[in-house]
């Protein structure tokens, strides 16, 4: 990400952050990914800080004798949020279907191990067969690499 740096108010941010674009919060929350509009930009002891006004509410639940609490604006520090990018929507989508993918290729050999045990076969343990799977294990790679986990 490129930056812009103003010495006089020890400030950073994205070159292109402005009024109304769409931003990302580093960090999702619980798994929920935090996007929204920038509504304002100001300056906070000598920091940029960014309001942004959520697309979807963060939910806090109830707990505890306290109420839920669903906040729909952000106050953050200006290096917290990134310009937001479509292509994070896409792979997330493709990270879910490869988890599913695998979740459901496991299945299938447990399907079939279970099949083979019960027609009085032999057949090597689960966990054996998915360690063994050149494919599965290369799935799980990229899995992991892309930040996932199953």
């Amino acid at each position: 990400m490129s930056t812009t740096q103003n010495p006089q108010i020890k400030a950073t941010a994205p070159d292109s952050l402005c009024i109304g674009q769409k931003v990302r919060h580093q960090d999702d929350y619980k798994g929920q990914r935090v996007v929204g509009k920038v509504r304002m930009l100001c300056i906070e002891d000598g920091a940029l800080k960014v309001e942004i006004a959520l697309d979807e509410p963060i939910v806090i639940p109830e707990r505890d004798g306290y109420p839920e609490v669903r906040i729909h604006r952000q106050y953050v520090p200006a290096h917290e949020v990134h310009v937001y990018d479509e292509r994070d929507e896409v792979i997330d989508g493709l990270l879910t279907a490869l988890k599913d993918l695998r979740r459901a290729y496991v299945n299938l050999l447990e399907t079939g191990r279970d099949r083979i045990l019960f027609l009085g076969g032999e057949c090597d343990p689960l966990d054996k067969m998915v360690e063994g799977d050149p494919y599965l294990r290369a799935a799980v790679d990229a899995i992991a690499k892309a930040g996932g986990t199953l």
